[in-house]
């Protein structure tokens, strides 16, 4: 079973929101949304906002609700994709008994799977 690396879980979450941050940014007449702004409205201060954008500070889900509710964004565009998150994405993930594949072996597959069709027109 592949194993899910919590550094790098955080470190692209944060990530996300320090993009979904500067993009709300850029589409409000370059009206700058600082970290001190978002620290503000969250309760938070600002060295915390920058803790979390590096993923040194690990925000519940709560408070990831709130952020993506402040940003207008949905929940989904700031998750890292459980493949994003293993210590080596080419093994398989497994949820209960049922087994994932990651993207680079799907992407073996679907390639296979055209390559036939196209050999048999």
């Amino acid at each position: 079973m592949a194993e899910i690396k919590k550094e790098l879980l955080y470190e692209k979450l944060g990530l996300a929101i320090k993009e979904a941050r500067k993009s709300y940014s850029a589409g409000k007449n370059s009206k700058n949304i600082s970290q001190q702004w978002l620290g503000d409205k969250l309760g938070l201060t600002r060295t915390s906002i920058t803790n979390i954008e590096s993923g040194n500070q690990h925000p519940s889900l709560n408070l990831i609700y709130e952020i993506c509710i402040i940003l207008n964004i949905d929940l989904i565009s700031i998750l890292p994709s459980i493949q994003e998150t293993q210590l080596n994405p080419l093994e398989p993930v497994t949820l209960g008994n049922k087994e994932l594949i990651a993207p680079s072996k799907a992407a073996t597959y679907i390639n296979a799977f055209s390559n036939k069709g196209e050999q048999n027109e």
